[in-house]
């Protein structure tokens, strides 16, 4: 790699989100971090995929004494960004790969270049140790991307009831969005009333497969039993709401305030009514 000139005028970077193109989960994610980290709001870069190969110079340096990186990024207008190792302090890169230009057809030179824009992301994700919320994979930039029947063998690994494979029993079932792990809590979501029992499993697999981020996919019911099906840490944050922004905050070291509840008015108390305990 070569030097990078000296970086003047460059926003000096503290989180990245860095998501695909129709990504609509980062959108909603970044639109709530940037509403409550207020002035600290310049410090998060929201990228789409392209932008980090695109638009960017790198300089990565690796020996003994570990992984430095300095990213410098010039987006459309002219805003300039910094992003460099000693100043970040979380990263959630959501793409499983490396970006490439779209063609009709495959080539060697399009094979080669996606190979080698593959190998330098994963070097400086990596790079990043524990600031990378899901660390890279070997088969994706984004953690485990994994076969069902993978995912299966590791959830029983953490106590989890799983389906079989294959189960023509639960052939037309269609698993669905159940529990959320993001940082250190686990979220029930979409409905699926999981007990303390799955959410210990849940971020025992999780600590498995080393992922802050990871949304499980269960089929059944209450009645029937639950039993997991796949795994994903791209998952979908939104079903989590405002808990799932506030954790995935705190992981990423993001001093990022919980919203206030709602408060209900008070009763205006005339003549004759008197405030309960429940109003006081």
């Amino acid at each position: 790699m070569t030097a990078l000139s000296p970086a003047h005028a460059a926003q000096p970077v503290h989180w990245l989100l860095v998501h695909e193109l129709q990504d609509a989960g980062a959108a909603w994610l970044a639109r709530l971090w940037r509403q409550r980290l207020g002035a600290a709001a310049s410090q998060l870069l929201v990228l789409p995929a392209p932008a980090l190969t695109v638009c960017t110079r790198w300089q990565l340096q690796i020996d003994g004494d570990g992984t430095r990186s300095r990213l410098r990024v010039t987006l459309a207008g002219g805003a300039v960004f910094s992003i460099d190792s000693t100043q970040l302090r979380g990263v959630l890169h959501r793409p499983a790969a490396a970006w490439v230009p779209p063609v009709t057809l495959a080539t060697p030179d399009r094979d080669y270049m996606a190979q080698e824009r593959q190998a330098l992301l994963l070097a400086w994700l990596n790079g990043l140790g524990s600031r990378c919320i899901n660390p890279p994979s070997t088969e994706a930039l984004c953690g485990p991307l994994w076969s069902a029947p993978q995912w299966r063998w590791q959830a029983q690994r953490c106590d989890m009831p799983v389906l079989p494979w294959p189960d023509p029993t639960h052939a037309s079932s269609v698993p669905l969005l159940r529990l959320l792990v993001v940082g250190s809590r686990c979220f029930s979501v979409n409905g699926a009333p999981l007990g303390p029992a799955w959410h210990a499993a849940a971020r025992r697999l999780a600590c498995a497969v080393n992922c802050r981020v990871l949304g499980l996919y269960l089929v059944g019911d209450e009645s029937t039993g639950w039993r997991f099906a796949q795994a994903d840490a791209q998952c979908d944050l939104r079903p989590g709401g405002d808990a799932a922004v506030q954790a995935l905050a705190a992981a990423m070291d993001m001093p990022v305030p919980p919203t206030a509840p709602r408060r209900t008015a008070l009763p205006d108390p005339r003549p004759g009514l008197q405030p309960t305990a429940a109003c006081l």
